[in-house]
């Protein structure tokens, strides 16, 4: 009895030994897979871009990318909220970035949001967003802007 719960325990040290690296290394590699996938679609959308900019057209792109940048603001919620940053330290070390956060706060206090706050038009599945935006916004603020 005792030679078989030693065997087990080795067993599932072994198991667990060959699984943590193997889950590691897949979460790395799917982490790069995904940058890779990603490169041609940014690739068009930076062309469309590029040609907005040629052709004059910088208010159109100006909307464009405050909708990028609030749309960035709502994926750090969802990371404070719900992220697992531990999975790629030390990579994740950037998500909390003082810097980063400083620069988007400064940029902020300039410039707020263009979300559309409490239109006529806007539908009810956007308030529970705008309130996470202004929220998160907010929050950065307080904290960052100097």
């Amino acid at each position: 009895m005792h030679n078989r719960l030693i065997r087990v325990f080795l067993g599932l040290l072994l198991a667990l030994v060959v699984a943590l690296p193997a889950f590691i290394a897949g979460v790395w590699v799917g982490a790069d897979q995904l940058l890779l996938l990603d490169s041609t679609p940014r690739a068009a959308l930076l062309v469309g871009e590029l040609r907005a900019l040629r052709e004059g057209k910088t208010r159109e792109l100006i909307q464009t990318k405050e909708i990028e940048l609030d749309a960035q603001v709502l994926q750090y919620a969802r990371a404070q909220q719900h992220g697992a940053p531990w999975l790629f330290w030390p990579i994740s070390e950037s998500l909390e970035s003082e810097r980063h956060l400083k620069l988007l706060a400064s940029y902020r206090a300039e410039h707020p949001s263009t979300f559309p706050s409490g239109s006529a038009s806007a539908s009810p599945d956007q308030r529970p967003v705008e309130q996470l935006l202004r929220a998160t916004t907010n929050d950065i603020l307080r904290r960052y802007a100097q």
